[in-house]
């Protein structure tokens, strides 16, 4: 309501506040937890509803708690600064929490006759946008395992994100310190057997996979540095030495041309977001910056090929075999990255479409 005047009535709002079209088990778990664009983030037993996210040029935090009637905004005029945004959310929950009561949370009773096991390497399956879908399932890639008769989950690549879950039912998990539902196990008629809850969609995969993208994830920060120490020494090397060999300069000069395709669109998508373009009109629509991600996917496969195909034509050229090798070596991985983004839809990519 602003200036008298109803914006919103109390039954949108409390419909906005329930989840009504997605029953997936027993118990009616999502209600307390999800809503239309409205979900519940939790604080020391204390669940706040709202949404909170960003645009280009700002991070916005909302939330509420309606038992108490009280609640907050946060607003920065910067995307990049959401942990920032995150902890003065929570600064101000703490503010507001500390002379409440708080409901206690009731005993949970684990099920002693459950043969579900559901412990593995999972990957996040319900991208918000599906171009960076190849991104996510590197860097939330979840481990979950038993140790009694609690269930844990990890982000692997965040060694303080573990939680611990209790078996409820015979595929509902429930938090251990909350009132609430927090993993359950669903036939999604997409993608089969997925596990459902405040973690997103996840999708069981196997150890081997789930090594290989993080060999993958790893190999995308430092093979890039490693490329450029090679093509710099052997660049030195062919100005300041006294044999202008060529053909060992290309060697090792191909994977960072080759490399250099992935540079230019980073540059391009960080000088977009520091100027506050909305990077998502751009992509949305032909425009330089979409052109030149659809341009350099393509050209890094092309180079990538070629470096490979011109390595091996040139195996016996006369250079020292630490340069060459290394060449291979990274040469291997843009081939390997060229493989995955193109699994993945990457390559050639039109994101205007």
């Amino acid at each position: 309501k602003i200036n008298n005047i109803q914006l919103l009535s109390d039954s949108s709002l409390q419909r906005m506040e329930k989840c009504e079209s997605f029953t997936v088990s027993n118990s009616d778990i999502f209600s307390d937890n999800y809503g239309l664009t409205n979900y519940v983030s939790r604080y020391k037993g204390f669940a706040y509803h709202g949404h909170g996210g960003h645009v280009p040029g700002s991070n916005a935090d909302f939330r509420y708690l309606p038992e108490f009637n009280i609640g907050f905004a946060v607003m920065i005029n910067n995307e990049d600064e959401s942990v920032i945004a995150n902890r003065i959310a929570r600064l101000i929950m703490a503010y507001q929490t500390k002379d409440l009561p708080q409901e206690p949370v009731k005993a949970i009773k684990a099920i002693n006759n459950s043969t579900l096991d559901i412990s593995g390497y999972y990957i996040r399956v319900n991208s918000k946008f599906k171009a960076f879908r190849f991104f996510e399932k590197m860097k939330y890639i979840q481990k979950i395992w038993y140790k009694d008769d609690t269930l844990y989950k990890k982000n692997v690549l965040n060694g303080y994100s573990t939680e611990k879950f209790i078996q409820t039912d015979s595929n509902e998990f429930r938090l251990v310190n909350y009132n609430s539902i927090g993993v359950i196990q669903v036939n999604d008629p997409v993608e089969g057997q997925v596990l459902y809850g405040a973690i997103g969609m996840l999708k069981k995969i196997s150890p081997i996979y789930a090594y290989s993208l993080l060999t993958i994830f790893w190999a995308l920060l430092i093979i890039p540095f490693i490329i450029t120490v090679f093509a710099l020494l052997r660049l030195l090397i062919f100005l300041f030495g006294k044999k202008k060999d060529k053909i060992a300069l290309m060697i090792n000069l191909w994977p960072f041309i080759s490399i250099s395709f992935l540079f230019a669109i980073y540059v391009a998508i960080k000088i977009s977001i520091q100027t506050n373009i909305d990077s998502f009109l751009l992509l949305g629509n032909i425009s330089p910056l979409s052109l030149l991600i659809f341009i350099a996917t393509i050209g890094f496969a092309l180079a990538s090929l070629w470096t490979i195909y011109y390595i091996f034509k040139n195996r016996f050229a006369k250079m020292s075999r630490m340069f060459y090798y290394g060449a291979v070596l990274t040469a291997t991985f843009n081939l390997i990255f060229t493989i995955y983004f193109l699994s993945n839809g990457i390559i050639g990519i039109m994101t205007w479409i």
